[in-house]
């Protein structure tokens, strides 16, 4: 079980992470992540669960509201940016 493994982790120091993550699911390893990670999210074949339906239910990578916002954010920053 780790809890937001990513916090003191740099985006590429995350995706080195997933890296090791995948050895180990190789191994027969199994892992319950707390994160907001975009990143982390989208490692291949996981299973991303919504706490915030009731009852907790599957969601789908794109429908998670992390992604489902940061997306166009990074997309298009301006459109954002010039509302402050």
């Amino acid at each position: 079980m780790l809890d937001k493994p990513e916090a003191p982790l740099s985006r590429l120091r995350q995706l080195a992470f997933l890296a090791l993550l995948k050895r180990f699911v190789a191994l027969g390893c199994q892992f319950v992540i707390r994160t907001h990670s975009p990143i982390s999210m989208a490692f291949p074949g996981a299973a991303l669960l919504d706490f915030n339906a009731h009852p907790v239910s599957p969601i789908a990578y794109d429908d998670v509201e992390y992604v489902s916002l940061t997306r166009p954010f990074l997309n298009h920053p301006d459109t954002y940016l010039r509302r402050l």
